[in-house]
């Protein structure tokens, strides 16, 4: 649901529900009320939330629970011009199962897959990104 993309779009940059509702120019109680899916946004918040956030309003809006940020798209794993890899797994995993569920032609280990392997594969990275969560639950209380 929107509220849960919204939530972890936030919590995955690291803010605060007031820093969310200071950048957007709306009230806490707003987005308190946004994430508990208690309350529907219009067309121009909807706007705002997917420029601050750098995502289509289409994946905020559809029964999708992924979302694809362009900077993962990019493959950069290296920020700042320096050796340190920098990489989000979630994104990069949420980008695969992207992948996974609108390309046609894709191999593995040099051979093209069939249905039968997306299914498979497509289920191997939902069980991955879900332990991720629950790692992250238990390690940070998130």
């Amino acid at each position: 649901m929107l509220g849960d993309k919204i939530k972890r779009l936030r919590e995955n940059r690291r803010l605060s529900q007031q820093d969310l509702s200071n950048k957007l120019n709306v009230p806490k109680s707003f987005i308190t009320m946004v994430e508990q899916n208690r309350r529907s946004v219009n067309k121009q918040t909807l706007a705002k939330l997917a420029d601050f956030f750098e995502v289509k309003v289409d994946d905020l809006i559809s029964d999708d629970d992924y979302i694809i940020h362009p900077e993962s798209l990019e493959n950069n794993f290296f920020k700042n011009n320096s050796n340190t890899c920098s990489i989000d797994i979630e994104l990069e995993t949420l980008k695969m199962l992207s992948i996974l569920e609108n390309s046609t032609n894709i191999e593995l280990c040099g051979v093209q897959i069939d249905d039968l392997d997306k299914v498979h594969l497509k289920a191997l990275y939902e069980n991955f990104l879900s332990e991720i969560y629950k790692y992250s639950k238990d390690k940070y209380n998130r």
